[in-house]
Order: C-alpha cells, then structure tokens, then sequence
C-alpha cells in the first residue's frame, strides 16, 4: 500500500513539474514573440516613411568615354529632380585611377553654375582606386529639392583625371558645365539620390542648434551645444537602433564599427541630427 502511494505521488509530482515548466515555456515563447512583433512592425514603419518618395537619377549613356581634365576644372552638371525629396549624394564615374583634391561642393538653383549656389559643402580627399569607382560626395546637411525642377551641382575634378561623359546629350533633364561654361552638347554619367528625410522629418525634430562634428567622420564624433548630461540614440537610414548612450557637451562617440552610410543622432528631448560615416 505504501509503495503504490509512493509511486503515485512520485507520478503526480512529475506531471505537476511538466505542467510548470509547460507553462514557463509558454511565457518564455509569448514574451519572445511579442518582442519580435514590436521589432518587425516599428522596422516596417520605418521602411514605409524612408522609402516612400526615394529615387536615384543616373546618366548612363549609350556612348560613354573618358573625359580628361587638362587642368583644375570645375566640373558642373545639371538635372532635374525626379521626387521631391532630400539630397543624399552626388557622383561622377572615374574613367581613371588617382586622386581628387579637397574642395567644395557647390549646388544649384537651375540648369546653371552662376550666382549664389543654394548650398556648399568642404569635402575630404577622394582617392580613386579603380576605373568606373564613383567620385562620390555624400551630402552632410539637408538640402530639399522639388520634383521637376532643375538643379546643378559642381566640383573640381584635377589635372589628369578623367571622368566618364557622352558628348551627343543624351541626357535631357540638364547640361553639363566646365570652368563655369555650358556645354550644351555634352553630359558626364552621374547619379544624384533623393530620399524623403529618412527617418521622416515630421516624426523627429531637426535641430539646427545641435551640432556633429567632424560630418562627415570615420572614426569618432562629437555633439556640440549641449547644455546637460543628454542619452542619444542612433538610427541608420532605415530607422533601426544602432547604438545608445549618455553624453556631455563635446564628448566623443565612437563609430568606427559603423557601416559607412547615413545616420541620424536622436536627443533624449526630441532633436535630431543627420551625419554621415565615411
């Protein structure tokens, strides 16, 4: 009697873990997929608001061949804009290897290179390794543009370099320009990319009073015009956390695990500021 009542006990306490441990499982498998929930939708969010309005306008033509800078030559080209949007880079294609100087950007109102250009960026050395790598300069700060309308954007392209072009204008949207002259006849292969504020612009607050600097950076960034110990969040260009942290006034983040793209640094109070790992 008493060993059937020792085995029964020994059966119920068996089944009675297995149900807690059901249970555990349970809980454990509905908090992990309410996790992943949340994780897909705010990602899904996000991808709707950057890639709603983004498109890239690219020159590729049909009878391309290497246009040589006989000296320092500001090289412009003109296009119109595809949607409206934000600027995110522009580019030439390298017909040779070598390197451009320092300089800076200059853009545009028009299918012109003359006044007042509506935005001007100093960009870093670029250092062409192989024959069709883009000459790319990534645009640091917000530049809006409308679908439709025309822009320019120009810089200098050094002695002896040369980039891809087509000289029959194949591309209608804008001209090519050289030392400040239309070239009506002519046209490099180029891209320009648009995205509409990734991250949206009417979800976080831009600020102009918050500052990243050096922008674009490699390796290490600092947020200036702090007034207190402030946690930061950082997003990529398709809204998903990167990092997080605290700061003081100038002090350094570091980013040289980063992939090299765009980036937005998010203040605990709201303000939000674009940069570009580089």
């Amino acid at each position: 009697m008493g060993l059937r009542f020792s085995e029964a006990y020994k059966n119920y306490a068996l089944v009675s873990s297995n149900k807690k441990i059901d249970k555990l499982i349970q809980k454990k498998m509905k908090k992990n997929y309410l996790s992943i929930r949340t994780t897909l939708i705010l990602a899904f969010t996000f991808l709707l608001q950057n890639l709603t309005a983004q498109c890239v306008i690219n020159n590729n033509p049909q009878f391309a061949v290497p246009w040589e800078s006989t000296a320092n030559w500001s090289i412009g080209q003109g296009f119109t804009a595809e949607c409206s949007g934000a600027l995110e880079y522009v580019q030439f294609l390298a017909a040779t290897t070598g390197t451009i100087s320092a300089g800076t950007l200059k853009i545009f109102n028009g299918n012109t290179v003359s006044g007042t250009p509506i935005y001007t960026q100093a960009y870093s050395e670029i250092t062409i390794s192989q024959v069709n790598d883009p000459i790319r300069i990534n645009i640091s700060s917000d530049v809006n543009v409308t679908q439709g309308s025309q822009y320019t954007f120009e810089f200098t392209i050094d002695t002896g370099m040369s980039i891809v072009a087509d000289f029959v204008n194949e591309y209608s949207g804008g001209n090519a320009f050289r030392d400040g002259v239309d070239l009506s006849i002519t046209d490099a292969k180029f891209s320009v990319s648009i995205s509409d504020n990734a991250l949206g612009l009417d979800v976080f607050n831009v600020s102009n009073s918050i500052k990243v600097l050096p922008n674009p950076a490699s390796e290490y960034i600092k947020v200036s015009g702090l007034k207190n110990k402030t946690t930061y969040s950082i997003y990529n260009a398709l809204g998903l956390g990167i990092t997080q942290g605290k700061i003081f006034d100038n002090e350094a983040i570091d980013i040289r695990s980063f992939a090299n793209g765009i980036y937005f640094l998010k203040l605990e109070n709201g303000n939000t500021v674009k940069f570009i790992k580089d």
